[in-house]
């Protein structure tokens, strides 16, 4: 981790990964003009500006009203934990003549729900949204998975709720650490399953599930891995050996 600068996760990681999102990108529109000519700017998000996020890396997802839903790992509220505010979570709505106004659903503050949500989101079928933080909420520093509820006591509104705080990997500890760019997908039965970079027995990082109990969300530990670290649930179902791993992927999982 890198306490000096803005993230806390390795910096240089992180830029890399931002270059080849946008290398892609641009060899995307390279290779197909007509749909760069199609190319639209949705919304510009300024920098640091005490209320808006900052630096969205993660995958938008759509609603059945065709609003659209992602996460900002910068930016947001000021808040003592983060330098520049901890992330956001927001939502585009489309109105006439191609336009689109965002609005603030929920800022994180560090110590509280977690800093820097990287990821993507995934609805439930109630339309809850759930997704990780990359870092912070306590001493341990290793990152949250939170649920967004839509507030019936106030249109528009948005209650975020804490569903898990991930240990961080310095203190040993078995349960994952730092989700990353890694959020989560749901199952037919409300569970949730995701990866983190680090942590496990091996500091190799984890794949983990989320189950809904009426005590609370309770975690189990799917799978340990080794270097190299998993990315992503995807990536995390390709890694692990089907014969000797203690659990196997749903067909709806291991398909997508």
């Amino acid at each position: 981790m890198n306490p000096g600068g803005r993230y806390r996760w390795r910096e240089w990681d992180f830029r890399k990964a931002r270059a080849l999102a946008v290398l892609t990108i641009g060899l995307t529109l390279i290779s197909n003009a007509s749909a760069a000519s199609n190319f639209k700017v949705l919304h510009s998000f300024p920098n640091n500006d005490g209320k808006d996020g900052d630096e969205p890396t993660g995958a938008l997802v759509f609603d059945a009203a065709g609003n659209l839903y992602g996460t900002a790992n910068g930016g947001g509220t000021y808040s003592k934990a983060c330098d520049q505010g901890c992330g956001v979570v927001f939502k585009m709505t489309p109105g006439d003549h191609g336009t689109w106004t965002e609005s603030i659903l929920h800022s994180f503050d560090g110590s509280v729900d977690g800093e820097y949500p990287a990821a993507g989101l995934t609805f439930d079928k109630q339309g809850n949204l759930y997704g990780t933080t990359s870092s912070g909420s306590g001493n341990n520093d290793g990152g949250t998975a939170f649920e967004l509820s839509p507030d019936s006591s106030s249109p528009g509104g948005w209650t975020a709720k804490l569903i898990h705080r991930f240990c961080h990997n310095f203190h040993g500890c078995k349960d994952g650490s730092n989700p990353w760019f890694a959020g989560v997908v749901i199952d037919g039965s409300g569970r949730l399953y995701g990866t983190t970079r680090e942590g496990g027995t091996t500091q190799g990082g984890v794949a983990y599930r989320l189950a809904p109990t009426n005590s609370g969300w309770k975690e189990a530990i799917l799978y340990t891995f080794c270097y190299p670290r998993p990315f992503s649930i995807k990536r995390a179902i390709s890694m692990a050996p089907p014969r000797k791993a203690a659990w196997r992927a749903p067909a709806a999982l291991s398909s997508n």
